[in-house]
């Protein structure tokens, strides 16, 4: 037996597959089960996996087939989306391990990070000597334990792949042996004269500790014809 409401909702559910059948534009598949009611899915099942055409058209077994279909894409796409890494050698200690590290076991650093002219106090968590994660230090006044989004990336420029991996003079690789030897020559034709042309360009300066160091360079006794 029918009632009004049931005689309502077959008029409903006719208007409407008349509308769709009119429809023009982009049309987009709401679930597995509509895409698979379609040709253009059988016709993929039967070149793809035709062991498996009775199975993706039986109704009642369409279902299972989806869901491990479903997942064999998203793996796939995980995959494609994931950046080649270069090749890498991982190499043991030649030595023994350094005093005080244990292999597994991360370090912990105090340390401060300017950003606007104030210092946050941070510690930093370090794995086998690279600093690999950025909390706030509780005992600090200025964090508290807090650490904001430029904290915690900060130690991706550690990472920075444009980053120098060597001593660059004028352009070509150097070492450190060569740049200490030209510190050494600078700093005695500038002690003969006190500093006349010496030129020292920083960015801003909050540091106690650095700005007192650029003071005591710029003493009587040192170099103080230089400019900071």
């Amino acid at each position: 037996m029918m009632t009004k409401n049931d005689d309502n909702t077959i008029n409903t559910a006719a208007a409407a597959r008349t509308r769709l059948e009119g429809a023009t534009g982009k049309r987009f598949w709401r679930s597995l089960d509509e895409w698979a009611d379609t040709e253009e899915f059988r016709d993929l099942i039967g070149r793809h996996f035709p062991s498996q055409m009775e199975v993706a058209i039986d109704p009642v077994t369409r279902r299972s087939f989806l869901k491990v279909m479903g997942a064999s894409l998203a793996f796939a796409g995980m995959a494609g989306c994931a950046p080649r890494q270069p090749d890498e050698q991982i190499l043991p200690y030649a030595t023994n391990v350094p005093n005080g590290m244990v292999p597994g076991r991360p370090m912990w650093f105090a340390t401060a990070m300017p950003l606007n002219g104030y210092g946050t106090g941070l510690l930093v968590e370090s794995n086998m000597g690279r600093p690999t994660k950025i909390e706030g230090n509780k005992r600090h006044p200025a964090s508290l334990g807090a650490a904001d989004v430029w904290n915690q990336a900060s130690v991706l420029s550690v990472y920075d792949p444009d980053r120098s991996q060597t001593v660059m003079q004028n352009g070509r690789v150097s070492s450190w042996d060569t740049f200490m030897r030209t510190i050494q020559t600078e700093r005695a034709k500038h002690k003969q004269n006190g500093g006349i042309g010496l030129r020292i360009l920083t960015g801003a300066v909050t540091s106690p500790t650095l700005a007192a160091q650029l003071r005591a360079l710029l003493s009587p006794d040192q170099y103080p014809a230089a400019k900071w």
